[in-house]
């Protein structure tokens, strides 16, 4: 058995990650913004409460620096629906040699 591509150089691999124009956390601007929403997420906090914490403007008090970057339950979740969209890094076609047009995510 003979390799083709034996004693060829392996170039290097940039990372997507490690690119600091990505944003891990898009749809979301800021990593708290998604850790807020996470949080009231997993712990099933009624839209009636999410809505009724914001108007509070607790985080503004403890926060001078970072605004949340939704005002309502409505419009976290849609940017947790965003989220959910497949990167385009992700996912894609790889051609091997021996199969074509394999399909990963």
């Amino acid at each position: 058995m003979t390799l083709c591509h034996a004693g060829i150089r392996i170039c290097a691999y940039s990372f997507p990650e490690e690119d600091p124009g990505l944003n891990l956390y898009a749809a979301f601007r800021h990593h708290l913004n998604y850790r807020l929403a996470r949080f009231f997420n997993r712990a099933k906090t009624s839209q009636g409460n999410i809505e009724q914490f914001l108007r509070q403007g607790i985080l503004q008090g403890l926060n001078l620096v970072h605004h949340v970057q939704f005002r309502s339950a409505y419009t976290m979740y849609k940017l947790v629906d965003a989220t959910t969209n497949e990167p385009r890094w992700q996912s894609g076609v790889v051609n091997y040699s021996l199969l074509n047009g394999v399909r990963f995510h």
